[in-house]
């Protein structure tokens, strides 16, 4: 109610929320948890063949934790951890939204009407993590995930990296 999201599934100790904007069945999973965090982060690739490259590129560090059979609105994906220990997983298969007529929006660009309660947040559109080495993380990011570096924060005489803001896409 609070951020405006809508509930599309419950298992357990978690629930699947979405944002209005987006065409996936779901853009965020809570779950239950004694202390606070990020547990994942999922990162869907553009084709199973980007899949296949990428899970190659994880491999290839020994940082990979194994593939699953995927959750609710995503196929199989596989788990491993950056350099600094964050969770995270890559997919490609993903269920794509239908709205109920009910909450179908009027404009095409739209796969259902905003909320009208809450924040109305549309999607997930970016995430900060904290790591003890920034430049460390920002390479894996860059040479295993093919992400993009967009702006940084070097200090010392540029031998000390203290902030990386990267993107998947442009």
């Amino acid at each position: 109610e609070l951020l405006g999201m809508k509930q599309v599934h419950a298992e357990g100790r978690s629930a699947w929320l979405r944002g209005y904007g987006d065409y996936a069945v779901s853009t965020l999973k809570l779950t239950e948890a004694a202390n606070a965090g990020i547990g994942r982060m999922s990162w869907r690739t553009v084709s199973t063949r980007a899949l296949d490259r990428r899970v190659a590129a994880i491999e290839e560090t020994g940082l990979g934790i194994g593939w699953t059979n995927g959750e609710h609105g995503r196929g199989p994906s596989f788990r491993f951890r950056d350099p600094d220990g964050h969770e995270m997983e890559v997919y490609y298969e993903e269920a794509r939204y239908i709205a109920p007529v009910a909450h179908r929006s009027t404009l095409r660009n739209l796969p259902m009407k905003y909320p009208a309660h809450g924040v109305g947040v549309r999607r997930t559109d970016h995430v900060a993590l904290m790591c003890s080495d920034v430049g460390k993380n920002r390479e894996f990011m860059q040479r295993v995930l093919g992400f993009s570096l967009r702006e940084q924060v070097v200090y010392e005489q540029g031998t000390r990296e203290i902030g990386s803001w990267m993107s998947a896409t442009p």
